[in-house]
């Protein structure tokens, strides 16, 4: 039973006590709309992202490293090669991809570190993911 509905459709808050006086309980946080299973299943995500991320930091994961993750995989630096070639633009994206959506990085920082637009990173990320997913690769 969504909480958010309960309060909406009953503005004097009549429903929600009598689901209170019988004991029923909600998960609810007021940042998620949602009823409470999948209240718990966004919390529950976000918690397995950001233990996932730490465990990256602590195993020492930054650019630097990541790049060179990337390098062994594809024998290009994303972070220092130039040109416009398809290995060194696959490189970029998967760079990309693992740098904003597995380490947490802003799409402005690492478009700062590349000297390329943030819009250029978004669209690297979701290619980035597309390419790992098919070869399989993770960090």
């Amino acid at each position: 039973m969504n909480i958010n509905w309960l309060t909406r459709s009953d503005p004097k808050g009549s429903k929600v006590l009598a689901f209170k006086a019988a004991g029923v309980r909600v998960k609810g946080d007021e940042r998620i709309l949602g009823d409470g299973q999948f209240v718990e299943q966004v919390l529950r995500e976000t918690q397995e992202s950001f233990e996932h991320r730490l465990r990256l930091k602590s195993e020492g994961y930054d650019l630097e490293r990541l790049a060179h993750k990337v390098e062994e995989l594809l024998g290009v630096d994303p972070l220092h090669a130039r040109g416009r070639y398809r290995l060194l633009s696959q490189a970029r994206r998967v760079f990309c991809y693992w740098a904003v959506r597995e380490l947490g990085m802003s799409g402005t920082a690492v478009a700062k570190d590349l000297g390329i637009t943030q819009a250029a990173v978004s669209m690297a990320v979701r290619e980035g993911e597309r390419i790992t997913r098919e070869r399989g690769w993770r960090i």
